[in-house]
């Protein structure tokens, strides 16, 4: 709109506003603002718009219908939940060994002092039905719909998760319409790459008797250029490998680590 202001309510809030969102769905703002209470740290829409899921101060996280405003359902997150779980036989699956839970429960206690628990975020999956929550134990991953947690993401990793995004998508197929019978791994480097490789490497080392201080790595996207050590370690950087006769040529695979294929070749 080119900036311009639509519209200005002053007396919506007697306190300052902590969060605000859009629902694009129903076209309507959402907004909340700190109460003595208990406020809303962050809170989220599912993708269709007709639920709005909460994470408050006190640890609860609730979820309304937007149609009628009813909290359909509420999970205990607090410190004295996990507290009161890790003697309770009937909720082992949120239990952890003591050492580790009094860190993440000491760790828990300072971040409710600090600034950056207002960065902690709730998410909806796309179908609605799947809301992934950020505890101290990890991403817990809870089915609304039958109302059951059914996993645990990162429960043995020792980072407490915060912000929490979700992209969803379908798996492009890849395109068969090519030569599927080319074996690009195992596929021999071409007499161009060798002879490139060849004279580059037999201006890198002058003599078999000078020890290098590098060495290239050609590839079929650029060059990879290592620094040696041959006064640390002369043994492990003979000469008489690297004199242009044994290039090292290696080829880089899309979606593969960084070097995927490298192989000596002797164009002797």
């Amino acid at each position: 709109m080119g900036g311009k202001l639509l519209k200005q309510i002053t007396t919506l809030h007697e306190k300052p506003i902590t969060a605000l969102k859009y629902n694009g769905v129903l076209d309507l703002v959402v907004s909340v603002d700190d109460t003595k209470k208990t406020n809303a740290i962050s809170f989220s829409f599912s993708p269709n718009g007709k639920l709005l899921a909460f994470l408050c101060s006190d640890g609860i996280v609730r979820v309304f219908r937007m149609l009628d405003g009813k909290m359909i359902r509420s999970y205990d997150e607090s410190l004295e939940m996990y507290s009161t779980a890790q003697n309770d036989p009937k909720m082992e699956q949120l239990h952890l060994n003591k050492f580790d839970f009094g860190r993440r429960y000491a760790l828990e206690k300072e971040l409710e002092k600090s600034n950056f628990r207002k960065h902690q975020s709730l998410v909806f999956d796309e179908s609605g039905n799947i809301l992934m929550i950020p505890t101290l134990i990890g991403i817990k991953v809870i089915n609304i719909v039958t109302n059951k947690l059914f996993r645990i993401i990162g429960k043995s990793e020792s980072e407490r998760p915060l912000y929490l995004a979700l992209l969803q998508g379908k798996v492009e197929k890849p395109d068969m319409t090519g030569d599927i019978s080319r074996d690009i791994i195992d596929e021999m480097p071409t007499k161009e790459e060798l002879q490139k490789a060849a004279l580059t490497i037999s201006k890198d080392v002058k003599s078999l008797s000078e020890k290098p201080n590098k060495l290239t790595l050609y590839t079929n996207v650029g060059d990879i250029v290592i620094k040696l050590f041959p006064e640390a370690s002369p043994k492990a950087i003979p000469a008489e490998h690297l004199n242009g006769e044994y290039p090292i040529v290696g080829r880089v695979i899309h979606g593969a680590d960084v070097v995927s294929y490298i192989e000596n070749v002797n164009i002797a």
